[in-house]
C-alpha cells in the first residue's frame, strides 16, 4: 500500500518593520545648547538661514541625535515612518524661529506658525501623564523659609502693616518677606510625556518648551544674535537686556575683528 504523505504548508513568523538606526548615547554629539531655552537649541540647529549647509539637522538620524543629546526619551520606530515625520520636525522648526525671531524684531507672530506649533502639541498632550518625580522643588503652600538673596530689594513697606505684632520695629523688610516665603520641599510628581514608538514623540518636549516660553514673562528675553552670519535665538538673561551676540568667543569675536580691520583701513 502506497501512503502519500502530504507536506503541511510552512508558517512563517509576520515580518517585523525595519526600524530606523539607534541615536548616540545621552549627552554625546555635534549640537550646541546655549540658546537658554530647548525650544531655542532646537531652532539653532539652523545657525544661518542663507547658508543651507549650516543645517544640521540632515535628516532622522540628526533629529534623534538632536533628541539624544538633549536627553529626551525615545524609542524605537519604524523606518517607513520617518521621512513623514522629519518634514514635520522641518516644519516645526522653521515655525518656531519665525514666531521668535518676529518677537526679538517686535513683531506679532503669523497665526499659521502658531497653528503648526498647535498641532505638534495637540499631538504630545494626548501622551502627558503624571509620574513620580525623581527629583526638583515645588513651592510649599505652607509657611516657610527663604533667602533674603531671593527677595527684591524694592519690598512694598505696605506689607508691613499686616505683619504679625511681635516683629520687631525696624526689622528689615527684605528678612520680613523671606520669613513669608513658602519653604521648598521636594516636588512629589511632574509632567512627563509618556514614551511611545512615534517618530514625533521627540517633537512634543519641544513643542511644550515653546509654549511654556510664549506663555511666560520670559518671552521679552527672545533675542537674535547681531552676528552678519547668524540667526541664532537666545534668552538674553544680562540685567541690562542689551546682550548682541550668540557668544562672544563666535559672532562678537568676529564681529570685533572686522572693525578693527576697518579702522586700520582708514588709518
Amino acid at each position: 500500500m502506497t501512503v502519500i504523505m502530504h507536506q503541511m504548508p510552512r508558517e512563517f513568523p509576520p515580518s517585523s518593520p525595519e526600524l530606523a538606526p539607534p541615536a548616540d548615547p545621552p549627552g554625546v554629539g555635534a549640537f550646541e545648547f546655549s540658546g537658554g531655552a530647548l525650544c531655542l537649541d532646537f531652532v539653532n540647529s539652523w545657525g544661518d538661514r542663507a547658508r543651507p549647509e549650516s543645517d544640521q539637522l540632515k535628516g532622522f538620524t540628526a533629529l534623534q541625535g538632536f533628541a539624544s543629546q538633549a536627553g529626551l526619551a525615545t524609542l524605537p520606530v519604524a523606518l517607513s515612518e520617518t521621512p513623514a515625520a522629519f518634514a514635520t520636525a522641518l516644519r516645526l522648526r522653521e515655525s518656531l524661529y519665525r514666531i521668535f525671531s518676529s518677537r526679538a524684531r517686535g513683531r506679532a507672530a503669523s497665526p499659521d506658525d502658531v497653528a503648526t506649533l498647535n498641532e505638534v502639541l495637540q499631538e504630545g498632550h494626548a501622551h502627558l501623564r503624571i509620574a513620580a518625580s525623581t527629583g526638583g522643588e515645588k513651592k510649599d503652600p505652607g509657611t516657610g523659609t527663604a533667602s533674603a538673596a531671593e527677595v527684591p530689594a524694592d519690598f512694598p513697606a505696605e506689607v508691613l502693616e499686616v505683619l504679625p505684632a511681635e516683629v520687631p520695629a525696624g526689622f528689615p523688610a527684605a528678612r520680613v518677606q523671606a520669613a513669608m516665603l513658602p519653604a521648598k520641599v521636594p516636588a512629589d510628581f511632574r509632567w512627563e510625556f509618556a514614551p511611545v514608538p512615534l517618530p514625533t514623540a521627540a517633537l512634543w518636549p519641544i513643542a511644550r518648551s515653546a509654549a511654556d516660553l510664549m506663555t511666560s514673562s520670559e518671552f521679552g528675553r527672545v533675542a537674535q544674535c547681531d552676528g552678519s552670519a547668524c540667526t541664532w535665538l537666545f534668552l538674553d538673561q544680562s540685567r541690562t537686556r542689551n546682550r548682541r551676540w550668540c557668544s562672544m568667543q563666535s559672532c562678537g569675536n568676529r564681529a570685533k575683528a572686522r572693525r578693527h580691520y576697518h579702522r586700520q583701513k582708514q588709518v
